[in-house]
């Protein structure tokens, strides 16, 4: 660990591309902090916290001891999200749609803050992820739809603050990629998205983590208050 100069925390890091973004970023030689409600890799060098994040949230201020010493670089990343599939707004339930605040915008918001807060001098670059969906709007998901906007609108207002400290923060907005819901369609409902999409199929998870990757990176250094649209031309 105290060979590490960058970390990256990882929030909700159990899902497909959080297990892609882990691998990728231990390579490129960052300390890698997960938090989710289960392991992204079996590889000894990045650090797990099990947490489930529609029900608790992540401070950064209980867990600096699991932050090299020698990082001077301190990064995030926001994937966790919740969904409920689709479904019209007016059959959404009082509970479905203060959870889907809750746990895409109201959390996110908290934890940039503690986030900024606890290591000020050390943050280089936050990343989330938005949707496409807070762009372009969904058929029967308008309460994801609006509260990912809220998340965009929130990055655009919030990278302005914090430039002055030569930190960074923006959104990755993927449109369809490779997931855990597409691994489990048939056959059939995979050939019948794929045929709907302009490359032909989703995107990878290697081509949304080098995204993910080049936002965190020094390459990307005068790039603030972004939505990076990774949607194949969708």
């Amino acid at each position: 660990m105290n060979n590490f100069t960058k970390t990256v925390f990882i929030i909700g890091s159990g899902c497909q591309i959080g297990k892609q973004l882990s691998v990728d970023l231990l390579k490129k030689n960052y300390q890698v902090i997960c938090i989710g409600r289960k392991k992204s890799a079996e590889l000894k060098r990045i650090t797990y916290i099990e947490m489930n994040l529609s029900e608790e949230i992540f401070e950064f201020d209980k867990h600096l001891s699991l932050v090299s010493h020698n990082s001077s670089e301190i990064n995030l990343i926001y994937l966790a999200s919740y969904q409920i599939g689709r479904k019209p707004f007016v059959n959404c339930s009082t509970d479905e749609i203060q959870k889907m605040i809750s746990v895409n915008l109201t959390n996110c918001l908290l934890m940039v803050n503690n986030f900024f807060n606890v290591f000020k001098d050390k943050v280089n670059s936050c990343v989330i992820f938005g949707s496409e969906a807070a762009i372009y709007g969904g058929n029967r998901i308008a309460s994801y739809a609006s509260v990912k906007a809220a998340l965009h609108c929130f990055v655009k207002a919030f990278s302005k603050e914090i430039a002055i400290y030569n930190q960074r923060i923006n959104i990755v907005s993927p449109s369809i990629m490779e997931s855990e819901h597409l691994s489990n369609m048939s056959e059939v409902e995979k050939k019948n998205l794929s045929s709907s999409l302009p490359f032909g199929r989703p995107a990878s998870l290697d081509e949304v983590s080098k995204v993910v990757q080049f936002l965190l990176s020094s390459d990307s250094s005068y790039v603030s208050g972004i939505t990076l649209s990774v949607n194949g031309a969708r």
